[in-house]
């Protein structure tokens, strides 16, 4: 992410099916190192804006936060300072969440928010349809295979009706 767009820190988490936890998780640390891993967990109370309210959360001091605060020795530690979590909605139902995170203090402004709404919307349909990309490839497989199983039948069954006196 351009550091212009005033973030230090980009990531993406994906929200596991039927619960209120995140399995998928990448961030981008300015400077282009990206981490594969869950670096932080999100607070209930954050996770039930993002997916039942599929609200954007903007908090402008994270140490100072009472809904994170079990969380502060890690926020210190990466000196994280302001965050803008925005949902990634894919229907009716929200899919994961993008989050911005500055090192330095920043008030995100009315149009910094749009810009994050519509890039996070982007992400979600791209998610959708890689998702169901996967599952067209799977069930492409399952009917291969079960052509191919066909086939054998009819060539066993036509071996049988011609050997058969």
């Amino acid at each position: 992410m351009p550091k212009d767009l005033g973030a230090d820190i980009s990531a993406i988490s994906l929200i596991e099916e039927g619960s209120l936890k995140t399995k998928v998780f990448l961030m981008r640390v300015n400077g282009g190192r990206y981490i594969e891993e869950e670096c932080f967990s999100m607070a209930e109370s954050l996770l039930n804006s993002f997916m039942n309210l599929k609200e954007t959360v903007i908090i402008y001091n994270l140490e100072e936060d009472p809904r994170i605060q079990m969380f502060r020795d890690r926020i210190r530690n990466g000196r994280f300072f302001s965050y803008l979590g925005v949902p990634l909605i894919s229907g009716e139902k929200t899919t994961g969440i993008l989050h911005i995170i500055t090192r330095e203090p920043k008030v995100f402004s009315d149009e910094d928010v749009e810009f994050f709404k519509t890039l996070a919307g982007q992400a979600a349909i791209a998610i959708e349809n890689a998702k169901l990309f996967e599952s067209l490839k799977e069930e492409l497989g399952i009917r291969t295979r079960a052509e191919e199983a066909l086939r054998e039948t009819t060539l066993r069954l036509n071996h049988l009706l011609n050997t058969s006196p």
